[in-house]
């Protein structure tokens, strides 16, 4: 399972709630280019090609989401 820092954890959330790097950057206070730099590192650690397939590969590996 991958280890992943507590802000890929809360942008993971955000994702599979469906929400959109801009939607993301707004709700955190974030550019959306730090969005899009932390989605980048969740998809190298799931070692998948989009921010769905990291969320799906999270759950299928049993992590929390959604709190």
């Amino acid at each position: 399972m991958p280890c992943l820092t507590p802000k890929e954890q809360e942008i993971l959330s955000w994702c599979a709630r469906g929400k959109t790097s801009a939607e993301v950057a707004i709700i955190l206070n974030r550019s959306e280019t730090t969005i899009n730099f932390h989605i980048a590192n969740l998809r190298m650690k799931f070692g998948v090609t989009s921010r769905h397939a990291a969320v799906i590969k999270a759950i299928k590996l049993g992590m929390p989401l959604l709190s």
